[in-house]
């Protein structure tokens, strides 16, 4: 893509430095194939607590988000919840909202290297 390798390397180690939302460094990391802001960048919008707006989805594309929403769906709820949910779709199983809270630390990094392979290599294969 770039021609001029040490002035990108430069560029993408400042830019690294900079404190820019996930949705923007996911955008960017796709444009300009830097590989290894995929991960961190994703699993930053996994984790977070609030679903992403209508103009994060405009920057990243429908498809992507949806995959984005199955990552965070994907969230295991441990078998000792204490959690009671009496919604049609839980009914006496523990419900994914008891583990809500949990989702601010889990490593989704094995989910996304599944759903996201394609992504991830493609990211990967033109830059560091």
């Amino acid at each position: 893509m770039w021609e001029f390798k040490e002035i990108r390397d430069l560029a993408i180690k400042k830019l690294s430095d900079l404190d820019i939302q996930a949705v923007e460094k996911v955008r960017l990391a796709r444009t300009c194939h830097v590989g290894r802001w995929m991960l961190p960048a994703l699993n930053d919008l996994a984790r977070r607590e609030k679903a992403m707006g209508i103009e994060e989805v405009k920057k990243l594309g429908v498809d992507y988000v949806l995959k984005i929403a199955a990552v965070r769906e994907g969230l295991p709820v441990p078998a000792s919840s204490d959690h009671r949910c009496y919604c049609t779709t839980c009914q006496s199983t523990p419900c994914r909202l008891a583990n809500f809270a949990t989702r601010q630390t889990y490593d989704f990094t094995s989910v996304i290297r599944t759903t996201f392979r394609e992504e991830l290599a493609g990211a990967e294969s033109g830059g560091i």
